[in-house]
């Protein structure tokens, strides 16, 4: 094993590969291959260390066309391969091996930004519950999870924080607690019975997909992904099922990575919701004007911490403002 960065020590590699060399065959080298990786999974988890192995990584994703590989063959005079995660099979010489990413970031406006700090600054009653500052730690957190799987999770765990599931209705509860008198009465061993009646009781409120339905509902007639929230929410949680419950299809890396996203914004606006009315379009009825000079339409750095800083420079204001109507 070594660091794919060349001299590199691999105490200091955050990119490394196992390479394996003399296999007689391509289908022996793809044995092998897959071998020592099942060996890496379980010697990892022993030394308690976490490995992303990128089969979900979205940086392996793009790369060359059939026509790209072969035109960089030909001006390099050796073969090329684009970099996949997981077991690659090739002979001497070793390829040059291509892997391209981006990253991209987006801003709200300065307006926009300026106009929410100061708007919710003016909220009356202003209350954040426990449950909503727990659940905003866990979206906030999600922000910086690079895997989609790991983001979805992260932000259902936010809206679940926030569900309060309510009682069944009386004729399905006392049908529920008929239930759990028979187990109660039946010669089953005595954990077999504890585990039966405490699943039984869960029961007696509505299920978790019926209280996020009904906490999303509150955002009315927003769309996520073309969808009205609880149908929206359904996708997701289905999602979140497959992730979790170990089933052996998971969904596409990119319909984890764009459901994400999506329940990013609608958890966001959850979280925002009494500040759902704050639009570039509300703003400007306001007569709230951007100046241009310091609008920036690029995403760059500089252009990025100068439109950071003048957000950070309005929140400071916001502990003298006073409510002017």
């Amino acid at each position: 094993m070594r660091s794919l960065k060349e001299a590199e020590p691999l105490i200091e590699a955050t990119n490394a590969a196992l390479f394996g060399i003399g296999y007689p065959s391509a289908g022996e080298a793809q044995a092998a291959g897959s071998r020592w990786r099942s060996i890496l999974h379980v010697a990892f988890a022993r030394l308690n260390m976490g490995v992303d192995f990128g089969d979900r990584s979205p940086a392996f994703e793009g790369g060359l066309s059939d026509f790209g590989i072969a035109m960089l063959s030909d001006q390099y005079g050796q073969q090329v391969m684009n970099d996949r995660p997981g077991v690659l099979v090739y002979g001497d010489p070793k390829p040059l091996f291509f892997s391209s990413s981006a990253i991209a970031r987006v801003l709200p406006s300065r307006r926009r930004a300026e106009g929410t700090f100061l708007e919710a600054a003016r909220l009356e009653g202003l209350d954040v519950t426990q449950a909503e500052r727990l659940a905003f730690e866990l979206y906030g957190a999600s922000f910086f999870e690079t895997q989609a799987d790991a983001r979805l999770l992260m932000v259902m765990m936010a809206l679940e924080t926030l569900m309060e599931p309510r009682p069944r209705a009386p004729e399905t509860q006392a049908l529920v607690r008929d239930l759990i008198r028979q187990v109660k009465g039946s010669d089953l061993p005595t954990s077999e019975v504890s585990s039966i009646v405490g699943s039984l009781k869960w029961l007696e409120s509505e299920s978790i997909g019926q209280a996020g339905r009904r906490l999303v509902s509150v955002l009315g007639g927003r769309r996520y992904m073309d969808m009205e929230p609880a149908k929206f929410f359904t996708k997701c949680y289905t999602l979140r099922s497959a992730l979790v419950h170990g089933h052996l299809q998971r969904p596409s890396r990119m319909d984890v990575d764009i459901a994400a996203s999506n329940l990013q914004m609608l958890t966001g606006e959850l979280l925002g919701r009494r500040l759902l009315h704050v639009t570039e379009e509300w703003l400007v009825e306001q007569g709230m004007t951007e100046d241009l000079e310091t609008r920036q339409d690029t995403v760059n750095d500089e252009a990025g911490r100068g439109r950071a800083g003048s957000i950070w420079r309005t929140v400071r204001r916001l502990a003298g403002l006073r409510r002017a109507r």
